[in-house]
């Protein structure tokens, strides 16, 4: 199975990432497993297994870095 991870700054906004999650199970059902992360609590380890990210700006892309 896939893994596809959506990438947020923080939790400030929780509710706009609860959306794009409910959407994206909707559309894949369960041939991927969608995960979210924050740039502010997250680790290269708790990346390892993403085979796709979700990008809304590309400012947070070089943050990933």
């Amino acid at each position: 199975m896939k893994t596809i991870y959506m990438v947020f700054n923080d939790k400030e906004k929780i509710f706009v990432s609860a959306g794009l999650y409910n959407n994206l199970k909707y559309v894949f059902e369960d041939y991927v497993r969608i995960k979210t992360c924050f740039l502010d609590t997250v680790t290269a380890e708790d990346l390892s297994d993403a085979d796709l990210f979700i990008v809304l700006y590309e400012d947070r892309v070089y943050a990933m870095k």
